[in-house]
């Protein structure tokens, strides 16, 4: 047994568990059914924009990051290569997960759908994007 065949199902397990957290944040903001507000520009520009954006571009250098020295260390230490992997795909499902928390707040200060729809969609797309794969 080495240390990549303990590792796969534990990220493969965490995966699918971000994966149903996603799922759980829109049927709780649905049957909420929560009466729509006026929200300030300020709090929509960085809950909407800025915010997913960073972590967004913060999951790509991390991600990019660890698996680059997950890469370097399999030759040398096989077990310090899998962690790093699995902290690579653990920033990922985090970072992917992210526009939908920041989503669900603004649904939560009452905006309509339309933007954290959008930021739904984009965790989603994220969150499949960043899969584990077989080479991790």
């Amino acid at each position: 047994m080495t240390a990549t065949s303990v590792f796969r199902p534990d990220i493969k397990t965490l995966y699918v568990g971000f994966v149903v957290s996603w799922f759980c944040f829109i049927f709780m903001l649905h049957e909420m059914n929560l009466p729509h507000r006026r929200v300030s520009l300020p709090v929509l520009i960085v809950l909407g924009v800025i915010s997913p954006v960073l972590v967004i571009v913060d999951g790509f250098v991390l991600r990019r990051t660890l698996f680059r020295q997950s890469a370097e260390a399999l030759p040398h230490d096989p077990l310090k290569a899998s962690e790093r992997a699995r902290g690579a795909n653990l920033i990922s499902f985090c970072c992917a997960l992210s526009p939908a928390i920041f989503g669900a707040v603004l649904r939560f200060l009452g905006t309509d759908w339309s933007l954290p729809g959008i930021l739904f969609g984009v965790s989603l797309i994220f969150l499949l994007l960043w899969r584990p794969n077989g080479s991790s």
